[in-house]
């Protein structure tokens, strides 16, 4: 990737200021939307995880316009008998974690073994949130 005219520091700072009591944990260069990014992951006190795409060029964080439309279909064929807690729990399980934020698309995927609901989440600024959800506890899983 050409080198960008944010830096790696500066689009750190930028993504910080989006998770009150964040610290960075990694990031990187990255395109999105055919654009160049720095994808900040950020760990709030509590442990959750954030990821913060910043535009290489501007800046400006990236709201990520993701197509929910594959959460219109119900997952078919075989229920799995570690989801106990349901879409709509994880949701506001997740939802408790970003004040006056939106669910944008939620779904099944394994995480260190277990299945989690990760629940992409938009606060009122733009900024996207992915949160983990045990699909059989209910508790936010922190993204080590």
């Amino acid at each position: 990737m050409p080198t960008s005219a944010v830096s790696k520091e500066q689009a750190e700072q930028t993504a910080l200021a989006t998770v009150p009591g964040g610290v960075v944990v990694s990031s990187e260069t990255a395109q999105h939307d055919g654009k160049a990014v720095w994808h900040v992951h950020i760990r709030n006190t509590q442990g959750w995880d954030y990821d913060v795409d910043v535009d290489a060029a501007s800046g400006a964080v990236v709201p990520d316009h993701e197509d929910d439309s594959e959460d219109m279909s119900t997952p078919a064929a075989s229920p799995n008998a570690a989801v106990t807690v349901t879409k709509e729990q994880a949701e506001q399980t997740a939802l408790a974690t970003v004040p006056g934020g939106t669910v944008v698309s939620s779904e099944t995927n394994q995480h260190d073994g277990k299945t989690v609901w990760h629940v992409h989440i938009r606060n009122t600024q733009g900024w996207d949130y992915d949160v983990n959800v045990d699909a059989a506890t209910g508790a936010v899983v922190p993204d080590n």
